[in-house]
């Protein structure tokens, strides 16, 4: 059985992304929907299969920035499936968020190409 989940993952414009590595910068490009909101970079993902290799690309990442200015929220369909929240980062300005199995956020800011 595969599981599926939807992830957000909100960075603090404290957080330089343009020194990310080429994979964790194409991880971010596949992202279904993606906000800028002054200098702040929101990303989320509808139905992925989040597997290790990802979560180990993000997380070896997130261990080089302070825990304040990042929250990664997964949130899976099913009784009995892993909910996830990593960082600090709660007042971003999506208000992003777990509801049940749902992400949640306010939409914004604008669309990044």
């Amino acid at each position: 059985m595969t599981i599926t989940s939807d992830v957000g993952i909100a960075f603090s414009k404290s957080i330089d992304l343009s020194f990310i590595n080429c994979v964790l910068s194409a991880f971010l490009n596949n992202s279904d929907y993606s906000l800028e909101h002054n200098g702040n970079n929101l990303y989320i993902y509808k139905d992925i299969f989040w597997d290790d290799k990802d979560r180990d690309v993000l997380s070896h990442f997130l261990n080089s920035v302070n825990d304040s200015d990042y929250l990664v929220v997964e949130a899976c369909d099913g009784e009995n499936s892993p909910h996830s929240e990593t960082g600090c980062w709660k007042d971003n300005p999506w208000n992003l968020q777990r509801e049940k199995a749902s992400l949640c956020f306010i939409p914004v800011g604008n669309k990044i190409i």
